[in-house]
């Protein structure tokens, strides 16, 4: 079986690398084993930028060389900051929208500071608990929980709605009023992520406990 994949490549052991003659050129294969994940979403691309410099080395010492890449790992590397890229315009985008609709809705940005700071409490919760079971903080988690814990603004936003249609009552007797409604809407949300958990995966637990925890902190 070896024998006929070798026989699959023109690339021939020479001086203790492979090389092949073709185009009027001597080609070397170099084989190279990244340390990091390629999968990585921070937006970055290390293998891609390791073999730009390795190109512009290869070009200083000996002019007119050509560098060919290839492999899985640049095809991954490449979709994982493409996927950086896209969830942070569409992260960008949204805010800028929900601000927009926020504005014209209640001519004030003020319900959308005081969401924010709910927000904000819910998220630094969630970390902090994730962080506290699981010893540390997958990014995807952050992703995925992040995006659910928004959900909390829609109890934000219903309680500034009929804020805004019934502005003669207290707060505090219009909170009780809703706080039925909402409560069942917790509940359901909870009870929803909840089930994230219960299969035997790591990943989905650490994204459960994150969203649970972030939706009731918020």
């Amino acid at each position: 079986w070896w024998s006929a994949r070798a026989g699959d490549t023109r690339a021939r052991p020479r001086d203790g690398r492979l090389g092949l003659s073709a185009e009027g050129l001597e080609w070397v294969v170099l084989l190279r084993e990244s340390t990091r994940s390629a999968f990585s979403l921070s937006g970055d691309a290390p293998i891609a930028d390791a073999l730009a410099r390795a190109r512009a080395s290869a070009l200083r010492a000996v002019p007119g060389v050509r560098v060919i890449a290839g492999g899985v790992p640049l095809h991954a590397e490449y979709a994982a900051a493409r996927a950086h890229l896209e969830t942070s315009t569409i992260g960008w985008g949204s805010v800028a929208g929900v601000l927009v609709l926020v504005f014209l809705a209640f001519r004030s940005l003020w319900p959308r500071l005081l969401m924010a700071l709910s927000l904000l409490v819910g998220v630094a919760m969630a970390l902090s608990a994730t962080a506290w079971a699981f010893g540390q903080v997958h990014l995807l988690t952050t992703i995925f929980g992040a995006s659910l814990v928004g959900c909390a603004e829609d109890y934000g936003l219903y309680y500034f709605a009929n804020r805004q249609g019934a502005p003669d009552v207290p707060p505090l007797r219009l909170m009780a009023r809703l706080l039925p409604g909402l409560a069942l809407a917790l509940l359901t949300s909870l009870l929803g992520y909840l089930a994230l958990g219960l299969p035997p995966f790591p990943g989905l637990r650490q994204m459960a406990l994150f969203s649970v925890v972030g939706i009731a902190g918020a």
